[in-house]
């Protein structure tokens, strides 16, 4: 038995899914750049709140801990 393939037909279901596939990627390339675009700025938000003042003062709070912690275990 001989199957005949009618190549001409295929051509625009393979077109169709190209089309399709370009439509994802340019979804995912918008999605990308927003999501690239929304971690620039959290970064910025946290290296702003992070001055110094707050990191010595969390140091302050760490050695305090430890020296709980170093009493309780005694």
């Amino acid at each position: 038995m001989r199957y005949l393939v009618c190549y001409d037909k295929l051509t625009t279901v393979f077109l169709k899914g190209m089309q399709e596939q370009q439509e994802q990627i340019n979804a995912l390339k918008v999605e990308s750049n927003s999501l690239k675009s929304e971690n620039s700025n959290l970064k910025a938000a946290i290296g702003s709140k992070a001055d110094g003042a707050d990191l010595e003062k969390l140091k302050a709070e760490i050695n305090y801990l430890k020296e709980v912690l170093q009493k309780t275990e005694r």
